[in-house]
């Protein structure tokens, strides 16, 4: 039996407990309103909500491609203030330092995953439920 965990900074991004067979153990770490099985234990991350005045304005730079560009190297990215709030979650990389499998359930939680992976030196790190099958599988 393996455990997985994974991580979303959407609460739609999390995935059924059954997605994966053979999975005895699953950690959720994503927004505190995610509602979890009994089968699942919740890490709670909340990013930072943005000024109202600089949401419209990153709506209306992801329009382009420059424009999200421009977002994505400045730390309105809604990947890098996710990825500040798991760092500043205490205990999480000893919480997910057994874990065999790491999962990105979407894409602002790439970053996050990949450093976390690189804290915890042992979990593999994946982005996707396919990604994930194959790894737990293949070892």
């Amino acid at each position: 039996m393996s455990k997985v965990v994974y991580v979303a900074t959407r609460v739609s991004s999390v995935p059924r407990d059954d997605a994966i067979d053979g999975v005895n153990e699953i950690t959720v770490v994503g927004p505190s309103s995610t509602e979890v099985s009994a089968a699942q234990r919740l890490i709670a991350v909340d990013a930072a909500a943005l000024n109202p005045t600089v949401h419209k304005l990153v709506d209306v730079l992801w329009k382009s491609v420059a424009g999200r560009t421009l977002v994505r190297i400045t730390p309105v990215d809604r990947s890098r203030r996710f990825f500040a709030a798991v760092r500043r979650t205490r205990g999480i990389v000893a919480a997910i330092r057994d874990a065999d499998v790491i999962v990105a359930a979407d894409r602002d939680a790439l970053w996050a995953t990949w450093n976390l992976a690189r804290a915890a030196r042992g979990p593999q790190a994946v982005y996707g439920i396919s990604a994930a099958k194959f790894a737990l599988n293949n070892g």
